[in-house]
């Protein structure tokens, strides 16, 4: 599947859907618009043969190959990767906090939109050197070169 197709979802979620829940249509934009970005920076990831882990810490890794790399969109998305990634935990886990109104999922659709457009420009090349050169001196995840 396309992770695209779930910011489509969150677009109708964030006001076009016809469910009289205005706080669940904004929860459930928040959350789909961080997992259509999630994913396809994991995509991104496994086309460049970086593989996230597949439980919790993928989530926490993608942001920290993004950020700590050298290409200034790539610290951009990470920093918004993460942003997103609060706001979808509070959406889906903390439903006491207040604030989430048709606006915060139409906000949530506009960043997800904002951050693929951040991950088409990231030149993949230098992603690749960069995140293997983290994955071998900090992670070391991978062997050192000879």
């Amino acid at each position: 599947m396309d992770p695209r197709g779930f910011l489509e979802v969150a677009a109708q979620l964030a006001g076009l859907a016809a469910t009289p829940d205005e706080e669940a249509r904004s929860r459930s934009a928040v959350s789909r618009a961080y997992y259509c970005v999630f994913n396809a920076v994991g995509a991104e990831f496994a086309k460049i043969g970086t593989r996230l882990p597949p439980d919790a810490n993928g989530h926490k890794k993608a942001s920290v190959y993004l950020t700590t790399t050298t290409i200034q969109d790539a610290k951009q998305l990470g920093k918004a990767l993460d942003s997103m990634r609060d706001e979808r935990n509070d959406a889906d886990y903390r439903l006491s906090v207040p604030g989430f109104d048709l606006a915060t999922g139409q906000d949530a659709v506009r960043n997800g939109e904002a951050a693929l457009k951040l991950l088409a420009a990231i030149d993949k090349t230098k992603l690749k050197a960069d995140v293997d050169h983290y994955r071998r001196t900090v992670d070391r995840t991978l062997p050192p070169l000879p």
